[in-house]
């Protein structure tokens, strides 16, 4: 299957062979309530807790989830197979709604899955993790779902957020997630630490806005994010540092993809745009996870696709 929503209010199914329609959207098949702006979070059965997603045609079996946020304030899980909703959040306003009045869900939903979690995972069920668009740029929030029937399970409300664009990475060696924020035109800050089980907040980082999503690497000791001023950023995940490697463009965009080259070197994608034009760069960074100084990014020749 391939998944896909939209400004449309619809989450699309196709199959992968030919694109053919699963289902057309309509009423409770595949709708939200508002516009979907991000990347589905599209898990699969035999890795989800959810257990009861289709009494209707599946007879409580499991399926394929989907999860999604909406600008109408709510979080969806919908059945992959069907379009069926299986359960969504109030929407904006409501009572035990995700978001206050005038907020949305723009940033993408991430998940801690219980099936590939260590031993100090205690949930019982699959955490999802939503960050919120505020109409104030002080008021935004980052919740923790239960994945099987999108009840909250802990907020973060620091009081300084700003708008969440991005979708928070699992850190699932440590238990930690990562967030990244705009900053309140650089007063505030734009990454955040916190705790996946419990929601307290672990470390902050003041980097200016960032519109992309963070990334752990594969050892979870290096954190990495774009800022959109252009700034490719390394944060250790065990200490508070950060390492900034001035890329030289005007604007980043996307998120970086880090590849390991040993056990502390990364080779590290990212893009970044000058004068509207998309360039693919790459840098290595060679960290030590003990302490602070002495590391930094190499850059390397980047290239623009043509066009």
């Amino acid at each position: 299957k391939v998944i896909a929503a939209s400004n449309d209010n619809n989450l699309h199914s196709m199959t992968a062979s030919a694109g053919a329609r699963s289902y057309k959207p309509s009423g409770a098949t595949g709708t939200t309530g508002g516009p979907v702006q991000t990347r589905p979070a599209v898990i699969s059965q035999g890795d989800t807790q959810l257990t009861d997603c289709d009494s209707v045609t599946l007879g409580n079996q499991p399926c394929d989830v989907v999860y999604v946020g909406s600008n109408d304030g709510g979080v969806y899980a919908f059945n992959g197979i069907t379009g069926q909703v299986i359960w969504s959040t109030p929407a904006a306003g409501s009572p035990g709604s995700l978001v206050a009045v005038g907020g949305m869900v723009q940033g993408g939903i991430s998940a801690q899955l219980k099936v590939f979690a260590g031993g100090s995972f205690t949930p019982t069920t699959d955490l999802l993790f939503v960050g919120t668009r505020e109409l104030s740029a002080t008021a935004n929030k980052v919740y923790a779902l239960n994945g099987s029937t999108g009840a909250i399970v802990w907020t973060f409300s620091p009081g300084t957020m700003d708008a969440v664009n991005s979708t928070p990475a699992v850190d699932y060696t440590n238990n930690v997630i990562w967030v990244s924020t705009l900053s309140n035109a650089g007063t505030q800050p734009s990454l955040w630490k916190i705790d996946s089980l419990t929601g307290a907040g672990l470390a902050n980082f003041s980097l200016g806005d960032i519109s992309a999503s963070p990334t752990v690497n594969l050892f979870a000791k290096v954190v990495y994010v774009v800022t959109d001023s252009g700034d490719l950023v390394a944060v250790h995940n065990d200490i508070s540092c950060t390492n900034t490697f001035v890329s030289g463009a005007t604007s980043g965009t996307g998120f970086p993809i880090p590849v390991a080259s040993s056990a502390s070197n990364d080779a590290i994608f990212f893009t970044t745009t000058t004068a509207g034009a998309g360039t693919i760069r790459k840098a290595s960074f060679t960290f030590n996870p003990a302490a602070c100084g002495g590391e930094t990014f190499v850059a390397a020749a980047g290239f623009t696709p043509p066009s």
